[in-house]
């Protein structure tokens, strides 16, 4: 079984477990790319087609890899605010998501843009802690600093329409 590790440095592992031994079989940022700090999410792409893709979130940019090279295929932007999470769509493998500590969600299309935010939401006045995808929707659960969740209801990704926001 493979593993991806973050480290406070900002490197990352790849980990071959067998049983109860564990061999780090690659090692990404080495050369170049890191992150300047802790590493706070690691995801691999859900799409079948792109599973060697994994997105890395840390310090204030999120970075997408590729399990044969050691350096970042992609970088965005550095954010305003650190970057505290982040996933992958469940239903369109070119979007993905990031919570930042300062309450907002940021929504990226590298079909649509690569270089650019494509849609972001205030969401809390709070730091955005964590969130998840609904499996095969694209409904997002988010949790913030205060211990309040919000789920995100995009209505629609092909124009980026304005979310449906309902506070739990």
């Amino acid at each position: 079984m493979k593993v991806l590790v973050g480290t406070e440095q900002g490197y990352v592992f790849q980990v071959m477990r067998k049983g109860a031994d564990g061999n780090v079989s690659s090692r990404f940022g080495l050369e170049g790319g890191k992150h300047h700090g802790p590493i706070f999410a690691i995801q691999r792409n859900p799409a079948q087609s792109l599973g060697k893709y994994f997105m890395t979130i840390g310090d204030w940019t999120a970075k997408m890899w590729a399990d044969d090279l050691k350096v970042p295929l992609i970088t965005t932007r550095y954010h305003d605010a650190y970057l505290t999470d982040g996933c992958w769509s469940s239903t369109r493998p070119g979007i993905f998501f990031l919570t930042r500590s300062d309450g907002w969600i940021d929504i990226w299309d590298y079909y649509y843009r690569q270089n650019e935010i494509c849609f972001s939401q205030k969401i809390s006045d709070y730091p955005l802690t964590c969130m998840s995808v609904k499996p095969k929707t694209s409904d997002l659960l988010i949790g913030d600093a205060s211990g309040s969740i919000t789920l995100l209801r995009p209505v629609s990704y092909t124009h980026l329409t304005l979310p449906t926001i309902c506070s739990v």
